[in-house]
């Protein structure tokens, strides 16, 4: 039986409508497959990422999961929030509730979580989920680069004919926001004690 590799998981549920949605920060993904560019839409605060016609496999870190590049051509990004509204398919007995998504940075650094908690059976599915703030949940992460890796994979091992597949309007929505420049805020606050001096002559 395949196996993943091993990551740090902090387990963190959180309710999203009647189901519950797991999302965890991960550590020590690497890169097992060449990722394939995403299609991308909306401004950085609301960046929405296609998943149409990508699909599960395998368990996470496997060579044959669907891996997804999103670049943004900047280095001072944060992730910061996450929803998705997906409709997907399962087959060779796969329950939904075993598909799983790591968006995680070039330093192997992310979130995973599971968009389909709830879902006993397999076939289709669709799962719309609330805003999730990852700052207050202490899991937002710097893209460490400019890149973003999204992998699709199962929570455990199924047959290698096993597959979960999104269907059309299937997409994620990224909160990215842009970290201060090192040095912005010693300089902010270099000019703030300045103008207090300057009021107090």
């Amino acid at each position: 039986m395949r196996t993943a590799p091993a990551v740090g998981l902090i387990v963190i549920a959180l309710s999203a409508g009647a189901a519950t949605a797991d999302i965890v920060g991960v550590s020590g993904l690497e890169l097992k497959s060449s990722p394939a560019e995403a299609i991308m839409d909306g401004p950085l605060d609301q960046s929405t990422i296609s998943l149409d016609g990508h699909a599960h496999f395998d368990v996470l870190g496997s060579a044959q999961n669907n891996l997804i590049r999103a670049g943004y051509g900047r280095d001072d990004l944060r992730l910061t929030g996450l929803s998705w509204d997906l409709g997907a398919t399962t087959f060779s007995d796969v329950p939904l509730h075993e598909l799983r998504i790591a968006i995680f940075n070039s330093a192997g650094e992310g979130v995973s979580f599971a968009p389909f908690v709830g879902f006993e059976e397999s076939g289709f599915g669709q799962a719309t989920s609330a805003f999730y703030d990852l700052e207050d949940m202490g899991i937002a992460f710097d893209l460490a680069g400019e890149d973003l890796y999204i992998e699709l994979f199962f929570d455990r091992a199924y047959a290698a004919t096993s597959e979960g597949v999104y269907n059309e309007a299937s997409f994620i929505t990224l909160e990215l926001t842009p970290t201060p420049a090192p040095g912005s805020l010693v300089g902010v606050g270099a000019a703030g004690l300045l103008a207090i001096r300057r009021r107090r002559r």
